[in-house]
């Protein structure tokens, strides 16, 4: 067996995977012990095809988690923090408004704007923030 660091854009899950079927994965139980300590067992990849093309046998629910992560940490700080608060602390746009000194208007642009980013940045692991100066 051999450890090796493998970038998360060259991973994909498996068909073999037993998580890898039916509906999408709770997240809930294995989310506070990674925010905690971060991902400590490493996931289990096999070669898929090309040199640099891998499929995660084991560890789907951590591959996701990470993604997950990548994306918002790729997002600027103004949109994460918003998205965040909409989404993890469930304030309401006011509010944010209010504790941000934005305009109510500013704020559902930035989450709209965040909400894109973020899923763009899940579809696409390579994207560079550079990117989004050329659009």
């Amino acid at each position: 067996m051999e450890l090796k660091h493998i970038d998360i854009a060259h991973l994909s899950v498996s068909p073999a995977n037993m998580r890898a079927k039916g509906q999408a994965p709770d997240l809930a139980n294995i989310l506070p012990s990674v925010r905690a300590r971060g991902v400590l067992v490493p996931l289990i990849v096999r070669q898929n095809g090309s040199p640099d093309s891998y499929e995660i046998v084991a560890g789907k629910r951590r591959y996701l988690l990470e993604r997950l992560e990548d994306a918002l940490l790729r997002l600027p700080q103004i949109q994460r923090d918003i998205f965040l608060a909409v989404r993890l602390d469930a304030l309401s746009y006011g509010e944010i408004a209010e504790r941000t000194g934005l305009t109510r208007r500013q704020v559902e642009r930035l989450f709209a704007k965040a909400l894109g980013n973020f899923s763009r940045n899940l579809r696409d692991p390579l994207r560079q923030r550079w990117r989004r100066w050329f659009r």
